[in-house]
């Protein structure tokens, strides 16, 4: 699990998990036997998108290493417990520093679920690498192409550093900047990279 805190209130997280069980309650109740957390971590460390290698590489080392065991019903107290104490040292949600339970093991399955690629990129590259170097022989997957050139058929031989992704990248034609700049109107782009606020 990858607290945001960015796109949402910064002390949200256990809020969040708690909407979600609620909504999808006779859903998990088939299936929550099966259900382990296997990490929590900030946005900050899981999702970097500007070459900070150092933070995917803690988040990486958290997921992919074993600890206590975390079932589905206790999962909500854990959150709960952890947030507690990082809000009380006046760290929130975006943060959280990693912190593992039970990593990921040899011949599973790991997906990556968000269809935006730019805080994709570096987490499934680095994960890709380190599932060819250490063995691991996870199938992974993708939610989208990321653009990695790391990306396999699904039907081809998983040999090397690689990735399969689910859904195609779809080409946005005539968006609003190209548009404006057809009609020779001027225009101004601003974006942020990192705007972290202690």
């Amino acid at each position: 699990m990858i607290s945001d805190g960015r796109d949402s209130s910064r002390d949200s997280f256990a809020q969040t998990w708690n909407d979600f069980i609620s909504k999808y309650k006779n859903r998990f109740e088939k299936i929550q036997s099966k259900i382990f957390l296997g990490s929590i971590g900030g946005r900050f460390f899981g999702m970097d998108r500007d070459s900070n290698f150092e933070r995917i590489d803690k988040y990486l080392d958290v997921i992919t290493k074993k600890s206590n065991i975390v079932r589905f019903e206790e999962i909500l107290n854990k959150i709960d417990h952890i947030t507690f104490e990082s809000y009380q040292k006046g760290v929130y949600d975006e943060m959280l520093t990693p912190i593992g339970f039970r990593g990921i093991q040899k011949g599973e399955l790991v997906w990556f679920l968000n269809f935006r690629t730019d805080r994709m990129k570096q987490i499934v590259k680095r994960f890709c690498e380190y599932n060819f170097d250490k063995k691991l022989e996870c199938l992974v997957l993708g939610n989208n192409n990321y653009g990695l050139g790391l990306e396999k058929e699904i039907n081809s031989d998983f040999a090397g550093v690689g990735y399969y992704p689910i859904f195609e990248n779809s080409v946005v034609k005539c968006t609003l900047a190209e548009y404006i700049s057809l009609n020779d109107l001027n225009q101004l782009h601003i974006a942020e990279t990192e705007n972290i606020i202690m």
